[in-house]
């Protein structure tokens, strides 16, 4: 079963972004259509929907789910770096 958390913000206070939220809703569909996805299997967290506790709740999410011996990575592209989740969870900023 492969699961995914996107997360697209367009509405940073004083820096407005644009395509941010699209981009997350187009990656969700190419999920679901080309990679063997279920859509419920990939929470899209949007704007003030994206809060700290959401993304942290989340990620817990992915790691309480994730098959035994399976990692999983989140990709950070603003950084362009990828945070590994531990058994023990999440780990946070590995900065």
């Amino acid at each position: 079963m492969n699961r995914a958390l996107l997360v697209g913000i367009n509405a940073y206070p004083g820096n407005e972004l644009n395509g941010c939220v699209n981009d997350v809703s187009d990656v969700a569909n190419f999920l679901v259509s080309h990679c063997d996805f279920q859509e419920d299997d990939i929470p899209l967290l949007t704007d003030k929907r994206a809060t700290t506790n959401a993304i942290e709740a989340h990620l817990n999410w992915l790691v309480d789910r994730r098959q035994r011996g399976r990692s999983c990575r989140v990709p950070l592209q603003r950084t362009r770096r990828t945070v590994p989740c531990s058994q023990r969870g999440w780990q946070g900023d590995p900065s």
